[in-house]
């Protein structure tokens, strides 16, 4: 196992590294360090890399400046973490006028992969997230480095626990993310079901709720995924039961119960009556309509 402490200040950057050569245990069973550190730019300059058999998360401690993985580009920012499969091809470079500092580290082991793959699916093909607390991953970076200055199998062991505390932090935070999204569909769905049912007898409802909702082309998508019935056919069900309901508990003419359930034309209404329930709206309230016959 071998350890190599670097300070670097060739007056484009300033770096305090630490590389790390992990044992066989660790390679084995662990998830474990390659290279970890803080990088301070003092002049703009562009690292380049790719088919590297490693991992790197990458924290914008302060500054900003531009990463591209494969074909996407990215402007980064401080706050801003960086998840990359080193495979791929990278670049980087820091911003002229405001030159980031960075804190990474390189890694690698059996779980390394599976969890880059969960990231970059729960965080929709990116690569970068904003940290809610920068500070909690620039310790755990911190931590990391402290360890690898021993060569032993339980720093390794604690090193590979704090790698695996940032992954799943990352993940978690990407899901509460989701969580949230969903809520607030959820949320925005049912308000549209309530407008319906409190209001499906106005004839021009999709168009308020169009002004009311501008994605609404997004949220129709959303409704059916949530309901399993589409917001046209929602509204068309509730003004149906309506009817239904006029039809057998007054003695209202189908002109009327047209107007009144939100229908409107009374052809369209028969041609409602006869695809649901295959009867004419006089005859489904013959069948089913309520009131008290002569006994005689």
């Amino acid at each position: 196992m071998q350890n190599e402490r670097l300070f670097t200040g060739s007056g484009v950057t300033e770096s305090d590294r630490i590389l790390h050569t992990p044992g066989q245990f660790a390679k084995k069973n662990l998830l474990y360090v390659q290279e970890a550190g803080h990088l301070s730019s003092l002049e703009p300059h562009r690292c380049v890399r790719e088919k590297l058999d490693s991992f790197l998360i990458m924290l914008v401690l302060s500054g900003k400046g531009d990463l591209k993985v494969g074909s996407t580009e990215y402007n980064l920012k401080a706050g801003d973490i960086a998840f990359i499969d080193c495979q791929e091809h990278y670049e980087h470079i820091s911003d002229r006028n405001d030159a980031w500092k960075l804190a990474w580290v390189h890694f690698n082991g059996f779980q390394a992969k599976g969890y880059y793959e969960l990231f970059i699916q729960n965080n929709k093909g990116s690569n970068v997230i904003t940290a809610v607390n920068t500070f909690m991953f620039d310790n755990a970076i911190n931590r990391i480095i402290s360890l690898q200055k021993e060569a032993s199998i339980r720093d390794e062991r604690i090193c590979g626990a704090e790698l695996l505390n940032i992954l799943n932090t990352l993940v978690d935070k990407l899901e509460a993310s989701d969580e949230s999204l969903e809520k607030e569909q959820t949320e925005i769905v049912n308000s549209i079901r309530k407008i319906i049912n409190s209001r499906f007898k106005e004839q021009n409802l999709i168009e308020e709720l169009e002004k009311i909702y501008p994605d609404l082309d997004k949220i129709k998508v959303l409704f059916s995924e949530r309901f399993g019935i589409s917001i046209f056919d929602y509204l068309m069900s509730r003004r149906m039961n309506s009817a239904k309901e006029l039809l057998r508990f007054t003695l209202k003419s189908v002109e009327e119960i047209a107007v009144e359930s939100g229908i409107d034309d009374v052809s369209v209404m028969e041609n409602m009556f006869d695809k649901y329930e295959g009867i004419l709206p006089e005859d489904y309230r013959n069948k089913w309509g309520t009131w008290i016959r002569d006994a005689n």
